[in-house]
């Protein structure tokens, strides 16, 4: 959602340039069409997302399938795509445990794939 909303800014911000409607929407390749779109999900996800900001702050390294887990216990019947949307656009991923994006016996400098660890010598 947030990539429409960018293209919608950079229309209005080529307009601002004495580019016509026509023009800038055709350049950015932008349906005309979605310039007046005024999105109404905010409004009607804000109770489930007061929901899940409660969720997250007793339950900081849980997942999105996880909170979508509790509320469903807790009789609230959501879908887990919608937990799912909600949760990318408010939330970013727990931070990684140090040295876990290394692996456990890669150091630095080390490479990357194993393919690359072989060598010609000659």
């Amino acid at each position: 959602m947030e990539r429409v909303a960018v293209r919608r800014a950079q229309v209005r911000y080529a307009m601002t340039r004495r580019l016509s409607c026509r023009r800038a929407c055709g350049l950015l390749r932008v349906a005309r069409s979605a310039l007046g779109y005024a999105a109404r999900r905010p409004e009607r996800d804000a109770a489930l997302v007061a929901k899940l900001q409660r969720l997250a702050a007793a339950h900081p390294r849980y997942g999105y399938r996880r909170m979508w887990a509790l509320l469903r216990r807790r009789g609230l019947a959501v879908n887990a795509k919608r937990v799912h949307r909600l949760w990318r656009g408010n939330w970013s991923h727990p931070a990684a445990a140090p040295g876990a994006a290394e692996g456990p016996d890669r150091g630095a400098g080390a490479p990357a794939r194993r393919s690359a660890q072989r060598r010609v010598d000659l």
